[in-house]
C-alpha cells in the first residue's frame, strides 16, 4: 500500500518539479499511458499558472505554450511577453 503524502509535501514536490523542469514527475501524476506531448502540455499549462514557481520558469512555460499554440488552463491564448497570470 502506498504511503500517504501530506498535501504540503505534495505541493513541495510539485514546486521542485516545476522549478527543475521534471517531466518524469508529471508523467507519474498523470494517467498511465499518457503520450509525451500530453505530459509536456499539461506540465507547461500548470506551471504557467502556478504562483509558487519563479517567474523565470513561468515565462519558459509561456514561451512553450505560445510556440506550440496551446491555450492556458483557462482557455486563453498565450503570447510571449504577456503579463503572467496572478
Amino acid at each position: 500500500m502506498a504511503e500517504a503524502v501530506s498535501v504540503q509535501a505534495w505541493v513541495d514536490r510539485r514546486n521542485l518539479a516545476f522549478e527543475s523542469g521534471d517531466l518524469l514527475w508529471a508523467a507519474r501524476v498523470l494517467p498511465k499511458g499518457a503520450r509525451h506531448t500530453v505530459i509536456e502540455m499539461a506540465f507547461h499549462k500548470a506551471r504557467f499558472d502556478c504562483l509558487d514557481v519563479s517567474d523565470e520558469m513561468r515565462r519558459e512555460s509561456q514561451q512553450w505554450l505560445a510556440e506550440n499554440n496551446v491555450k492556458s488552463l483557462h482557455g486563453k491564448a498565450v503570447a510571449v511577453g504577456d503579463p503572467l497570470p496572478k
